[in-house]
């Protein structure tokens, strides 16, 4: 099942009066890029959580949040680093007797200097087993939502499909009309010009015309293109890239069907082809 690079997942766990609570979120992009923002305490993880996220994602720009509350703290237990707040208070009675007229520090400005107030020292041993089971469910709660978007993507496509499959009957019904008519009106010209022809070099410029005029070629490949892509829809893996390609050729064809174009119909077909093309282009721009 192929699957979206758009997602979105979360997850909290409480343990010894923390909340820990992971965010990620995915959306397209050409290669994997993986950002991780988590406490600078827990920073010695960043590699292990750097190789699980790899496990799961293979492509896309991916945004790796972890966030955590000290619970306690919700009860008024705040710890306080006093040396810091003893410089602080130290400071500010020495500019006062410098100039009275500013105003000493009071107790909200000295809780709101950085470092005053201390988060609770994390266990990072003891918490990275919580910590990475959590991590594990957000990622895979995040990839059956990838997997969810992929399957609309996947039907959308195979659609589109069946639509370029229809033109193609509509263009490969059109070619021996097409023979017709211009030999047709050649004939017609070549009367009302009163000439008299070769009919053997009269033939061999049919014949020079009729391969011209021929798209029988590039309706093949179209459609061994559309076979191709709907097999890919059918894989597991990352195929966004290989699909990428295969749009860049049925656009290709449908562009040397549009120059070789003898009439206005096979020009409104190749028109619709490069419109279903250009549709489908878009949506596999977000398959991983």
């Amino acid at each position: 099942m192929i699957q979206s690079m758009t997602a979105f997942s979360t997850t909290s766990v409480q343990e010894n009066n923390l909340e820990f609570s992971w965010e990620i979120r995915t959306v397209n992009q050409r290669f994997l890029d993986i950002s991780i923002r988590i406490p600078a305490q827990l920073r010695s993880l960043e590699t292990e959580i750097r190789q699980l996220i790899t496990q799961y994602i293979k492509r896309g720009k991916v945004e790796c949040f972890l966030t955590i509350q000290d619970l306690s703290q919700n009860q008024q237990s705040v710890q306080l680093n006093f040396e810091i707040i003893s410089q602080i208070i130290a400071a500010s009675k020495e500019i006062t007797s410098l100039d009275p007229s500013i105003i000493p520090a009071n107790v909200h400005d000295i809780l709101s200097w950085p470092g005053v107030q201390q988060p609770q020292q994390i266990k990072t041993e003891c918490l990275k087993l919580s910590l990475f089971n959590a991590l594990e469910a957000t990622l895979q709660k995040l990839i059956e939502m990838k997997q969810r978007e992929g399957q609309q993507l996947s039907t959308l496509l195979q659609n589109k499909c069946k639509n370029i499959t229809q033109q193609t009957v509509l263009a490969r019904k059109r070619i021996p009309e097409i023979l017709n008519e211009t030999k047709k009106r050649i004939k017609e010209r070549i009367i009302a010009l009163k000439l008299e022809p070769d009919t053997e070099r009269l033939e061999q410029e049919f014949v020079y015309l009729a391969q011209k005029m021929d798209i029988t070629e590039e309706l093949d490949r179209l459609d061994t293109h559309i076979i191709e892509i709907n097999k890919n829809l059918q894989q597991s893996g990352p195929v966004g890239r290989r699909l990428d390609f295969l749009m860049q050729e049925l656009n290709r064809e449908a562009n040397t069907i549009g120059s070789k174009s003898a009439d206005i119909i096979t020009s409104q077909i190749s028109v619709e082809l490069k419109v279903l093309i250009e549709q489908m282009r878009e949506q596999v721009q977000n398959i991983e």
